[in-house]
């Protein structure tokens, strides 16, 4: 038998890797080379960057342009030449051809639709396939190919879905950066004023504030690396569906059992976890008074300190975290902590049990809100949007001051509850029996009783703890009442002379009027 030419060695299996666009894995198209060195196809760099916000290496993460694209013509010639010599390498290699019918030899014409197999018309007899539905080859393939291009928008969403999410990390990034350098400026100011026999302490607690920052800032790193290696494998499968599509019906019908396992397996962007923020209540609430029990000296009381990563976006925390102020609604960063439908905040501390009292001075605000509401178990993973309707039956309890027609009035969270005593007091006391279930509310100065709440209060269905919540607020929660000419604030502190507080956790609904005063003042007791 008269054997074909020789055919020349061909190239290392290295020098071939190097001529692979590093997106789609296969011998360059149009090649083009970034500002930083490296190489893709054309139409794969492109892609890649209609679903990025700021175009990016998709190696190197550098920042590029379409200015950046440059066409390079070695590689361009390299890999023509290389696909030239395997083409007339493989005219010479005699192999059976996969577009021929394995059992009877003859071209493939029909699909079968129930077994996923390509047949000629001799397998159509078959009593394997006797009763399947049998189409001709184009018309399958018109109709998968339709298929795939819904896939494969499926795909472009899903991964604009994962950079969006990408875009949310890197803000929550950014964030934490900042607040880890704030944080470390309080932290050094707290320990000033203990001089240096604190200064152990003040490392400790810098320490471990900055090893916070680090897991935290870690694992941020970490979910934004795995979705931009989501979100690459995305880019490299839509475009490998792209040059499926392309190929004729027959190898596009051989790959369709493997296709759609593999697009079945993509992934989807999962959302952001909570718990992703830096803990700052965890360092610096009631920071001196933990300082004081170990010196056995004596300190100022104690302030009530409020969680910005909970506050709702109308309000803005003090550096000392004892007051907050209403300036409308400022863009925050997204975290599932954040209240989003009112205009809230919650304390670092929470009651499940024993007796608490607190007395709220309210002074001349037109309008407010005090009480206590029940913190549920998934308000971490949903976010505290869920506490849009503020009432006894959402877990709200308390008695607040109205503006109406007839007038101001006492009113609470129980919407079966009529109007209470006209009289309007200027300091509330409030008084907390987690066991007994109830929470009283009493006029300060007149020592008159307003009115008491019955219920289980430390003992929710989800056994979640009970969150005790001085608040100063409107009445109203829609977003267009809170834009002011005048940004009121709250700002809570204890007063000296009282016993320090074991600090519950707290509530405060940003006000939506303009005329309120700078503060008001709470002491506590337990």
């Amino acid at each position: 038998m008269e054997l074909g030419p020789a055919v020349s060695p061909g190239p290392s299996r290295s020098f071939k890797e190097e001529l692979l666009c590093a997106v789609c894995y296969d011998p360059f198209r149009d090649a083009v080379t970034l500002r930083c060195g490296h190489n893709f196809c054309r139409g794969c760099v492109t892609r890649c960057w209609e679903v990025q916000v700021a175009p990016t290496c998709p190696v190197c993460k550098d920042r590029a342009s379409l200015a950046d694209l440059r066409t390079n013509h070695t590689l361009n010639n390299l890999v023509e030449k290389l696909l030239r010599e395997e083409a007339e390498g493989a005219r010479w290699a005699g192999h059976r051809s996969p577009r021929l019918c394995r059992s009877h030899r003859g071209q493939f014409s029909l699909f079968c639709l129930d077994d996923k197999e390509l047949l000629c018309c001799s397998c159509q007899a078959d009593p394997r396939h006797q009763g399947h539905r049998v189409q001709p080859v184009k018309d399958t393939a018109h109709d998968f190919r339709a298929k795939c291009r819904n896939m494969e928008h499926a795909l472009r969403e899903k991964a604009k879905a994962f950079w969006a999410m990408r875009r949310s990390y890197e803000a929550i990034a950014k964030h934490n950066q900042v607040e880890a350098a704030w944080l470390e400026g309080r932290i050094r100011q707290e320990f000033d004023k203990l001089r240096e026999f604190l200064r152990v302490e003040e490392q400790a607690i810098l320490d471990a504030t900055a090893e916070e920052a680090r897991q935290k800032q870690r694992l941020v790193e970490e979910k934004m690396k795995r979705l931009a290696e989501d979100t690459e494998a995305l880019a490299h499968e839509i475009e490998r569906l792209q040059a499926e599509m392309k190929e004729d019906d027959v190898s596009f019908l051989m790959k369709h059992k493997s296709r759609k396992r593999r697009l079945f397996c993509t992934m989807e962007p999962e959302p952001v976890q909570p718990g992703m923020l830096i803990d700052i209540c965890k360092y610096l609430d009631s920071l001196q008074y933990r300082v004081w029990r170990k010196m056995v000296t004596s300190v100022e009381s104690v302030p009530f300190s409020f969680d910005p990563n909970t506050a709702a976006g109308w309000l803005s925390v003090s550096d000392d975290l004892t007051s907050v102020t209403n300036h409308g609604y400022r863009v925050q960063v997204e975290n599932p902590e954040r209240f989003s439908s009112a205009p809230c905040l919650l304390g670092s501390r929470v009651f499940s049990q024993g007796s608490h009292t607190w007395e709220v001075d309210l002074g001349g605000l037109p309008s407010w809100r005090v009480g206590v509401v029940r913190l549920r178990q998934d308000a971490g993973a949903e976010g505290h949007s869920h506490s849009c309707y503020h009432d006894t039956r959402s877990g709200f309890w308390y008695v607040c001051r109205t503006q109406g027609v007839d007038g101001d009035h006492c009113a609470t969270s129980d919407p079966a509850t009529s109007p209470l005593v006209p009289a309007i007091p200027r300091r509330l006391r409030v008084e907390l029996e987690c066991e007994e279930g109830e929470l009283s509310f009493y006029d300060a100065e007149s020592h008159c009783h307003l009115y008491t709440f019955h219920a289980r209060f430390g003992e929710a269905e989800d056994s979640s703890p009970l969150g005790s919540l001085p608040s100063a607020a409107s009445p109203t929660f829609s977003p267009s009442h809170v834009l002011m000419p005048e940004a009121p604030s709250f700002s809570l502190t204890s007063h000296p002379g009282d016993p320090a507080p074991t600090c519950p956790g707290t509530f405060l609904q940003g006000a939506a009027q303009s005329s309120l005063p700078s503060s008001a003042t709470i002491s506590w007791s337990s």
